[in-house]
């Protein structure tokens, strides 16, 4: 008898275990839609995807990419929704390059590639027209956040610079004496005039010649916040079974960099990250203000803990996320905030394998793929109020993702409480780095912010 109530007890219980599963697969269903006309066949990725958010239309630009075995060019894309997400128009062939995308008060700008080539579009989209390149410096962008105050397109940019004169390309790695490199930070002001200025707000002294960087710009009133991340690497000795050979120490430095005039002057640059031991990030950095807090995200795996900011500076959350050697140039981190709400959206990646693509317009220009090639989801959560640091673990949130999903890019927006979640993916990839499954698409969640769980 009490074997079989056992028995009994065990098949409800698997039971309700398979309905709560089904119920969250169709729950997750009704959230979550792959963007029609999106998906691309052949040996394509799709990545560096950006957004930008006007009222509840939605404007997303991507890259895909394809395999030199491909034989096809780049082609950088765009479409928009109108409602939120729900629903969307065809998408837009814009370029070829990498790009940004930021929505003004009557014109749309897509900047492309490292000139952040300008293009201007007055009619919602439907058509655009290149203007100029706004990125003057002579080794242009190698990391840019921009927004739109108006009509007015305000751009901050990194950019790397030789000292007295001395040019970059040439700038050999740590040890070579009196060649320091710097990174500027520029900051841009296109108005409908199309009249354009530049000045550069700050510099940072690097050692190595060209380290990865990220800009992140924030907005509160007449207050103007940009983050810029550099990982660093410096040339150390180290002692070893051969001798003293000299190998690369990872340093990665986060600046906040402010202006209470809404641009036209600039305070010092206050570091807020102690780069103190060898790290690999920030691989991304973001800012968005959450009424009096400004929160700070970035990525990167082993990084330094974060320190209060020398000087005088709002009230900082710090949000951190240690991800996985993610594709290059593409953001796994992103925080959407909206009057009270702010949302943290992440991308969980794990290393399946190491292989090599090259691409078609540069074959030499290989790209690593196959990383998280076995399950990389798509997590969001609600970030609780007071400053200090947040860390966001690999699986808590709520997944949004299904199995054998792959995510390579994404970016969020609240809209009417709603989250706006845009992701550059697969709905399944195979056991293999080169078993594609299907194809490279865009997909939306569109989730409402009271049922997120608070991380």
């Amino acid at each position: 008898m009490r074997v079989a109530l056992s028995a009994r007890v065990l098949l409800l219980l698997a039971a309700l275990l398979l309905l709560v599963i089904a119920i969250q697969s169709s729950w997750q269903r009704g959230f979550v839609r792959a963007i029609p006309g999106t998906a691309i066949g052949g040996e394509s990725f799709a990545n560096q995807l950006d957004l930008a958010v006007r009222g509840d239309t939605l404007h997303v630009l991507w890259r895909v990419s394809f395999t030199s075995s491909a034989g096809r060019p780049s082609r950088l894309l765009y479409i928009r929704s109108d409602d939120g997400g729900r629903h969307w128009g065809r998408p837009l062939t814009v370029g070829r390059d990498r790009g940004r995308v930021f929505s003004g008060a009557t014109r749309l700008h897509v900047l492309e590639g490292r000139r952040l080539e300008h293009s201007l579009s007055a009619d919602g989209g439907r058509t655009w027209a290149r203007t100029a390149a706004l990125a003057t410096a002579q080794y242009g962008a190698r990391g840019c956040d921009g927004m739109c105050l108006g009509d007015t397109l305000l751009l901050a940019y990194l950019c790397p610079r030789g000292r007295d004169g001395d040019d970059w390309a040439v700038i050999q790695p740590p040890g070579a004496p009196g060649r320091q490199p710097f990174f500027d930070l520029h900051v841009v002001r296109w108005d409908p005039s199309q009249r354009v200025t530049e000045q550069v707000v700050a510099s940072f002294p690097v050692h190595w010649w060209d380290p990865r960087s990220f800009v992140g710009l924030a907005r509160s009133g007449d207050r103007l916040d940009v983050l810029a991340g550099v990982d660093d690497r410096e040339s150390v000795p180290e002692s070893t079974g051969y001798g003293v050979v000299r190998t690369l120490s990872s340093r990665a430095k986060l600046f906040l960099c402010s202006s209470e005039d809404r641009g036209a002057h600039w305070g010092a640059p206050v570091e807020l990250l102690a780069g103190e031991g060898e790290v690999q990030g920030p691989f991304g950095a973001v800012a968005a203000w959450r009424g009096p807090e400004l929160l700070v995200g970035y990525s990167g795996d082993r990084l330094p803990r974060p320190r209060p900011p020398g000087g005088p500076a709002p009230r900082i959350g710090f949000v951190e996320f240690a991800a996985d050697y993610p594709e290059h140039g593409s953001r796994t981190l992103d925080i959407a905030a909206s009057g009270r709400d702010a949302v943290a959206v992440w991308i969980t990646t794990a290393l399946a394998g190491w292989s090599w693509a090259g691409f078609a317009e540069n074959p030499g220009d290989a790209m690593m793929i196959g990383m998280g090639w076995r399950q990389t989801d798509v997590f969001a959560a609600r970030i609780p109020g007071g400053s200090g640091l947040k860390r966001l673990g690999a699986t808590s949130g709520l997944r949004l993702t299904g199995p054998r999903a792959h995510a390579s890019s994404l970016r969020a927006a609240i809209v009417d409480g709603t989250l706006a979640c845009v992701w550059a993916g697969r709905s399944k990839v195979g056991r293999s780095p080169f078993a594609y499954g299907a194809p490279a698409e865009l997909f939306c969640a569109r989730v409402p912010v009271a049922v997120l769980p608070v991380e």
